[in-house]
């Protein structure tokens, strides 16, 4: 990122994003996703794969590029920003 000045700054809320990330870690490879469903229908970008796909598998932890988390599984990983 950019600062005013053409400086290189920091991005502030990238050290929340990767507390977050970290505390996620752990609990999300405990067990596997019980249900999974959008909270509202805007909330979703794709419906390719249904996210009820993901019901029964497990993730392999808890991953981030930039401000978007990423949890991968055995074939594919679920984004969220």
């Amino acid at each position: 990122m950019t600062g005013p000045l053409g400086l290189d700054a920091p991005v502030p809320e990238y050290p929340e994003v990767e507390a977050w990330r970290r505390s996620l870690d752990e609990p999300v490879r405990a067990v596997p996703v019980a249900r999974a469903g959008p909270a509202h229908i805007a909330t979703v970008k794709t419906f390719d794969p249904p996210l009820h796909d993901l019901e029964g598998r497990r993730f392999a932890g808890a991953r981030r590029r930039g401000k978007h988390f990423l949890f991968p599984t055995d074939d594919g990983e679920l984004v969220l920003h």
